[in-house]
């Protein structure tokens, strides 16, 4: 029996079901994806944080995620965000009538943006924990430098 190879050029598959109809790559992890599995950035969410890679010469280009690189869902860590800057503006304005309870609103309003911003921060962090580049990244951190010197 003789074996024969076949040069063939290689097909790019999308990395969750295997369809060879790539529509994008997800511009985190650059994973080829289908329409289904690789999704372009919601227009709401464009519209309040800004598109991404807009600076980068991408213009009005919509940037694509994978199911593991999307952005977590940020619907009560925008609003706890949202409150506590009410409560700081509310805060602010109230300093001139009550300086002591104008000041606790102020770091009361505060405090509610932080634990906001603290908190999507971590599910950001949870979500991308099993992603490839950060494995590459922590790997690269304790593994034992060159010393040019």
């Amino acid at each position: 029996m003789r074996t024969e190879i076949k040069p063939r050029v290689p097909q790019i598959r999308c990395y969750n079901c295997g369809s060879p109809d790539i529509r994008s790559l997800c511009h985190h992890c650059w994973r080829p994806g289908c329409a289904k599995h690789v999704v372009p950035m919601q227009r709401w969410v464009a519209r309040l944080l800004g598109r991404e890679g807009a600076g980068q010469g991408l213009g009005t280009d919509a940037s694509y995620h994978c199911q593991e690189c999307g952005h977590a869902f940020a619907g009560y860590q925008l609003a706890l965000g949202v409150g506590g800057l009410g409560v700081m503006t509310a805060g602010l304005i109230t300093v001139l009538l009550n300086p002591v309870a104008g000041l606790t609103m102020v770091v009361a309003g505060a405090l509610l943006v932080g634990c906001a911003y603290v908190t999507a921060r971590r599910r950001v962090a949870r979500r991308r924990a099993g992603l490839p580049l950060k494995a590459a990244r922590r790997a690269r951190r304790a593994s034992p430098g060159t010393h040019r010197g």
